[in-house]
Formats: structure tokens, sequence, C-alpha cells
């Protein structure tokens, strides 16, 4: 191969090797960008979750639970009324042609459970809304290491590892508030079949 034919074989493999480059340069970019994207959706999803169950959910269970404790306030204040109203010569229970024995031992004991429970579930209710754990809140990290990570994803924009850490910080907060949720859930299961037993009990007394 002569002088001139290789000088024109590195002429046409240098620009070659050039766009090549260019190409990969411009194809990350690219992935970088559509990365960005792709957590900017997943941030924005994660933080109207994250409202739902931190604020919306919680919102809905603690007037559930007020609307327990007012039951249980009603059915103690009943069985409590019902008690006076036997004991005293007029009472409403014998004008409606209802006569109950309270002494007897049956009505002592639904009386007394229905009394236990009304109590138990407007106990339990004020130690749920007391609340034992802290609030997570959505982004954990202060402004200045957020700040630093974005700088960072300057010189490196297909990493993107400021998006990343809020992104987890925020999946980390909302399990901890589904978590919180589902503790909630649970007690106020145990609340409703409390003030079905309190209800039952105290409606069995009349049949004493």
């Amino acid at each position: 191969m002569t002088t001139s034919e290789l000088a024109h074989t590195a002429t046409t493999e240098q620009p070659t090797e050039a766009k090549e480059e260019k190409t990969g340069i411009t194809e990350k970019i690219a992935f970088g960008k559509e990365f960005a994207s792709t957590l900017d959706t997943m941030i924005n999803v994660w933080i109207a979750e994250f409202h739902a169950t931190a604020h919306m959910t919680k919102r809905f269970q603690y007037s559930t639970i007020k609307t327990y404790m007012w039951v249980a306030s009603v059915v103690f204040a009943a069985q409590i009324s019902l008690y006076i109203d036997l004991a005293t010569s007029k009472n409403l229970i014998h004008a409606l042609s209802i006569t109950v024995d309270v002494q007897n031992c049956l009505y002592r004991f639904l009386s007394c459970g229905s009394l236990m429970f009304s109590l138990a579930v407007f106990l339990l209710g004020v130690d749920t809304m007391r609340g034992r754990h802290k609030t997570a809140k959505p982004i954990e990290s202060d402004v200045d290491r957020v700040m630093d990570l974005a700088y960072d994803d300057c010189s490196k924009p297909y990493y993107e590892y400021a998006r990343i850490t809020m992104l987890k910080e925020i999946d980390t907060a909302l399990l901890h508030h589904r978590v919180m949720a589902s503790e909630r859930g649970i007690k106020m299961r145990i609340m409703s079949w409390g003030i079905l037993v309190s209800v039952v009990m105290s409606l069995l007394t009349l049949l004493c």
C-alpha cells in the first residue's frame, strides 16, 4: 500500500470514529433525559400515594374511630341510665310493661359486660388516636444534601442520584404510613366487634 493510500485510509477512519463517539454521547444524553422523565413520573405517583395514605386514609380512620367512641359512650350512658331507671319506683321500663330483675345474676353479668366492652372500646379509641410512632416525612434528607446530589448529577446526567434518593425516601415513608394505617385498621376492627358485643349484651338485659 502506497503512502497516499495509507493517508486516505486514515482520513476515512478518523471521521468514522468521531461520528461513532458523537452518536454514543447523543444516545447517553437521550437515555439520561428519558430516565429522568421516568423518575419524575414515579416521584409524582409516589407523592400522590403518600398523600392518600398519610393524610386521607388517616383522616378517614380517625373519623371512624371518633364515631365508634361516640357509639360506645352512648351505650355506656344508656346502660347506666337503664340501671338507675330500674332501681327507682317510677321507671320507663315498667311503663312499657317490661319486667327486669336487677338482682338476677344474668342481668348483672350482661350489664357489667356491656359496660366493660363499651368502656374498653372508648379507651382503645383514645389510645389509637394518641399514636406512638413518629410522622415520617416524604423526604428525610435536608435540602443541602439534595442540592449537592443534584449538582453532582449535572456532570453525570444519566445517574440521577438526587431523584433516586428522593424516590427511595418517599417509598420508605410511604411504607411507614402503610404499616401505621394497618395497625389502626386492626384496632378499628376490634373496636367494631366490641361495640356489637356491648350493644347485644345491653339489649339482652331487657329479657332478664
